[in-house]
């Protein structure tokens, strides 16, 4: 049985700076790498049944910091060591 304390441990954000490509149709660098950042939450949680620990991740996107372009949702759904 979960309690309250286990509900908050198991929610977190998160965020994250990495590398992205712009699309073909960008105007100004079509292909081009820009920075992009992300920022989420993640949830894991086990199933008890078939003993595996799980996880959802759902964040926000977008390239080139200076003005936060091409945002988009990110979803992420599995299992193993979150």
């Amino acid at each position: 049985m979960w309690t309250a304390k286990s509900r908050r441990e198991s929610f977190s954000l998160y965020t994250a700076v990495g590398r992205d490509t712009l699309p073909p149709g960008d105007p100004e660098e079509p292909g081009g790498r820009r920075t992009a950042l992300e920022a989420g939450f993640k949830w894991r949680f086990s199933i008890p049944w078939v003993n595996v620990f799980s996880g959802v991740r759902v964040g926000l996107r977008a390239a080139d910091p200076s003005r936060l372009r091409y945002p988009r949702v990110i979803v992420e759904v599995g299992g193993g060591s979150w």
